[in-house]
């Protein structure tokens, strides 16, 4: 760390320390001429309550660029005990990143791998504030139905999304610490549970497991326009740092805090994937274990089944056709039925028009 050395006696004071809740005070003195004898002083005192409110833009216009983001503290909708209505031998918890409008994205979903009975897994949608009223109706009615939304107070909007996934860290946090993996995905991924299961089987004891697991972007360049576009005053750097390619990735659970804890040292991001699995866990000091190998897009072939853990952009109203060919491989001999995923018995009523 770089202290400023005034004349004479020099006196430099440290600041806070998320983790521990716990303010810790250096005071570092240092003659012109001598060295002290006892060069730090540490006093401990105890975070003040602040009653300061989080800043959370409302348009991505209002984001204040250079600055760090303000984590979102509030749910709408929370489902405080998902980690734990199935047990505490839970081995999963999976956030999807969802909206309120994309309900058939999550119908799908929950058709399919999250629906599967391969390892102990909760999964849940974290979706923001809604536009209007019946949008608030809708999702609270979806809700009392599946117990699986997520509703945190930020805006839902797509140069927003680090908001939504600072929101989902904390959730994950604050009620699912004891579950030992957390996944992220999109709403438009379709997951092997079986292959994962077998994935984090191996991962226990291999030197990578606490790494974060996805498929891995390496010299990405900083757009200036179109879609991906960042503006100079957002990011002066030419290129992203290696970072994993959004729709899916893999931490253990004791390593999320850490991302939430780098975020107040590093300036907001509007590109989700880049800031949180790039600039905060390189803060977090967190390296990624690329698996691209392991992931597939748009077409499920039959003999990549059993050899993939996700795949990504296939047209969700195939998701569940291509589901039963995942359950068919792992179909045990002379077994009419799957060996553990319950197949096409949805949680879901059909008939129910949200």
């Amino acid at each position: 760390m770089n202290w400023k050395l005034f004349s004479g006696w020099g006196w430099a004071v440290a600041g806070r320390c998320l983790a521990s809740g716990v303010v810790v005070v250096v005071v570092l003195a240092i003659h012109r001429h001598h060295a002290p004898t006892k060069a730090f002083r540490i006093k401990y005192r105890p975070l003040r309550p602040t009653t300061r409110q989080p800043f959370l833009p409302d348009l991505p216009s209002q984001t204040r660029p250079g600055q760090p983001a303000d984590i979102p503290q509030r749910f709408l909708l929370e489902e405080d005990t998902a980690c734990h209505r199935m047990g505490e031998d839970v081995e999963v918890v999976a956030y999807v990143h969802s909206a309120i409008t994309r309900v058939e994205q999550r119908q799908e979903t929950r058709r399919t791998w999250a629906n599967s009975t391969a390892l102990k897994m909760v999964v849940v949608f974290m979706v923001g504030r809604p536009r209007n009223r019946m949008e608030q109706v809708l999702i609270q009615k979806e809700s009392s139905f599946h117990h699986d939304i997520v509703q945190g107070d930020y805006a839902d909007h797509y140069h927003l999304l680090s908001y939504k996934a600072l929101s989902s860290l904390r959730w994950i946090t604050k009620n699912c610490a004891h579950v030992p993996w957390t996944l992220h995905a999109d709403d438009d991924v379709l997951v092997d549970t079986f292959f994962l299961r077998q994935f984090i089987q191996g991962q226990e004891r291999s030197q990578d497991r606490d790494k974060l697991h996805c498929k891995e972007l390496v010299g990405e360049k900083v757009h200036r326009k179109g879609k991906w576009g960042v503006l100079p005053s957002e990011l002066a750097a030419t290129h992203y740092p290696p970072y994993c390619q959004g729709f899916l990735w893999l931490l253990p659970t004791a390593q999320v805090p850490k991302l939430l804890q780098a975020s107040a040292y590093v300036n907001f991001l509007w590109v989700d994937d880049a800031y949180i699995t790039g600039f905060l866990a390189i803060k977090a000091n967190i390296s990624i274990h690329d698996i691209k190998d392991l992931m597939a897009t748009t077409i499920l072939a039959s003999v990549d089944v059993g050899t993939k853990l996700a795949w990504v952009h296939l047209l969700f109203k195939r998701r569940s056709v291509e589901w039963q060919r995942i359950l068919n491989h792992y179909r045990v001999p002379g077994s009419p039925q799957p060996q553990f995923g319950r197949g096409q018995l949805p949680r879901v009523n059909d008939s129910l028009v949200l």
